[in-house]
């Protein structure tokens, strides 16, 4: 990999966590509105981020619909 492919990477990584920094903001704040029993999509989204992005964990196990 040269050094302009490694930029974008990069790049593309920071726009990645502002997305997903955006996301989990509107989740935190529009989470009361969903019904307790619906929300077990939200909270494998927020737990999956913060094992990713702080832990340096694996994905928790997908949710059971």
């Amino acid at each position: 990999m040269d050094s302009e492919e490694i930029k974008r990477l990069v790049h593309m990584n920071e726009r990645l966590l502002l997305v997903m920094g955006f996301v989990t903001s509107v989740i935190f704040n529009t989470k009361h509105l969903v019904p307790e029993e619906k929300r077990h999509g939200m909270n494998w989204f927020l737990e999956a981020m913060e094992n990713i992005v702080y832990l340096d964990k694996p994905l928790p196990p997908m949710p059971d619909n």
